[in-house]
């Protein structure tokens, strides 16, 4: 349950984070509110598609469309969530592209989190998620 990177590509979307962190009056990080919200979300939605899933086959959430945006989600056997938050296009429609996140977040694990993380001699599982 938490969050190892985030990034904004929008420069409106990080203009209102940076509103947010102003008009922050407690202690906490807002952005931080958020990634519980959605780790929670994707979460109970998971455990959801796991019981409506019948016994012989997987378990998969791939993705979470509302009007205004899409989460996509990748989870490895081990038990790691890829996911990207997007903004929709015209119309609220997701596009042709939804496959290709798909397959770009696939790539983020095999490519760079295996290849980068699990392979370092100083990666131990677990270690850094309790940091």
């Amino acid at each position: 349950g938490k969050t190892l990177f985030t990034k904004t590509y929008s420069a409106a979307a990080a203009q209102q984070q940076q509103q947010l962190q102003a008009n922050n009056t407690s202690d906490e990080d807002p952005l931080a509110e958020q990634r519980k919200l959605v780790f929670g979300m994707l979460f109970s939605l998971r455990e959801l598609v796991g019981s409506l899933t019948p016994e012989d086959e997987p378990a998969a959430l791939h993705s979470i469309r509302t009007g205004a945006a899409t989460i996509h989600n990748y989870e490895t056997s081990s038990g790691l969530r890829f996911s990207m938050y997007a903004t929709n296009g015209a119309e609220g429609r997701v596009g042709p592209d939804a496959p290709a996140i798909r397959d770009a977040l696939r790539h983020i694990y095999t490519d760079i989190w295996v290849e980068t993380v699990v392979r370092s001699p100083l990666y131990r599982p677990g270690n850094m998620l309790s940091a």
